[in-house]
C-alpha cells in the first residue's frame, strides 16, 4: 500500500491577497496615520527649534538691557563742557585729543573726560597763504567740547 499523502496546506505567504474595499481602506488608514505622525513629529521639531531661538533672543535682549541700564547709570554724572584745547600730536602723527579733553575737564573741576567735539583746521602764515606755499601750513586739531565725570 502506498503511503498516504497528506493534503498540501497552503502557507500563509502563499495565500492569495484579497484586494477588497476594506483591505484598501485599511492600507489607506495605516498610510495616513504614518504620514500624520511624521507631520506631527516634524512640527514638534520646528516648534522646539523656534522655542530655543526665542529663549536665546530673550537672554540676549536681557543682557543688552542690563548693559544699557549700566551705561545710562554712568551717564547720570557725565557733563558736557565747552572749552578750547589744542590736541598734541601722537607718535604716529595723529592728534591725541584724549589728553586735551582731560585738561579741559580738570579745568572745570572734574577728574576725567573724553572728547565730545573736535575741530580740525588748516593754519597757514600770511606769506604761505599769499604765495600758495603749502610748506608754511599746518593742521591743527582742537577739542571744543568734552564729556567730563
Amino acid at each position: 500500500m502506498p503511503p498516504a499523502q497528506l493534503p498540501l496546506v497552503a502557507k500563509p505567504e502563499d495565500a492569495p491577497k484579497s484586494e477588497g474595499f476594506f483591505d484598501a481602506l485599511n492600507r489607506w488608514i495605516d498610510k495616513s496615520a504614518k504620514d500624520f505622525k511624521a507631520s506631527v513629529d516634524e512640527s514638534n521639531a520646528k516648534w522646539r527649534e523656534l522655542g530655543e531661538k526665542t529663549e536665546k533672543a530673550a537672554k540676549d535682549a536681557a543682557a543688552a538691557q542690563k548693559e544699557a541700564a549700566d551705561a545710562f547709570k554712568n551717564l547720570s554724572n557725565v557733563r558736557v563742557v565747552e572749552g578750547r584745547q589744542i590736541c598734541a600730536q601722537a607718535p604716529n602723527g595723529s592728534p591725541d585729543c584724549q589728553t586735551a579733553a582731560e585738561v579741559i575737564c580738570r579745568g572745570k573741576g572734574f577728574d576725567k573726560g573724553q572728547s565730545a567735539d573736535i575741530q580740525t583746521t588748516r593754519k597757514c602764515s600770511a606769506k604761505a597763504f599769499l604765495t600758495r606755499n603749502e610748506g608754511g601750513c599746518r593742521t591743527e586739531t582742537v577739542v571744543v567740547k568734552a564729556a567730563c565725570q
